[in-house]
């Protein structure tokens, strides 16, 4: 996994959080942990360790791919969401629009107050390298997170009680 630092180095200054108007640029960090949280559409969860401390921070956002053409199968990205949820393998996949009505994402600040804010993007599906057998984005290589536009994706896996 790439370490990735957010830019805004004084940004620990302010000493409160309102985790419903923060950004991921209030509070640089080390990306520790990247997670799948669900599959329509694709939405990660990265959590950042705040630089000199033992206190984290965590943003949702959607995964899915700068350009206007499905992935094919098989691909390794969307298998690498399928393996971190356990599952055995995509079964199907289409694109969404980056911010389906009603979807919102969760910001936790320093202090574990939690607040939601509409879905950003935080990952090119198409710009991360896994290894065949990866079992989770924490296995893969990307350059950078938050980009600036991508199209949200959606995807069922098998064996996970999802309907094909």
């Amino acid at each position: 996994m790439s370490l990735l630092k957010s830019e805004n180095p004084n940004a620990l200054e302010d000493t409160v959080c309102d985790p419903f108007t923060a950004t991921i640029n209030d509070y640089p960090g080390v990306l520790t942990r990247i997670e799948v949280v669900q599959t329509t559409p694709i939405k990660l969860k990265a959590y950042f360790r705040l630089p000199n401390s033992n206190q984290y921070i965590s943003v949702e956002g959607i995964a899915g791919y700068a350009t206007n053409v499905v992935p094919s199968l098989p691909n390794l990205a969307l298998s690498v969401t399928c393996r971190s949820l356990n599952c055995s393998q995509v079964t199907g996949r289409s694109l969404v629009s980056l911010n389906p009505a009603g979807t919102t994402c969760k910001f936790t600040c320093p202090d574990g107050s939690v607040g939601l804010q509409q879905c950003g993007t935080i990952l090119d599906l198409s710009a991360i390298r896994c290894p065949v057998d990866a079992m989770s984005f924490a296995e893969c290589n990307f350059n950078s997170l938050f980009p600036s536009t991508i199209r949200g994706v959606t995807v069922i896996c098998s064996e996970c009680g999802e309907d094909p």
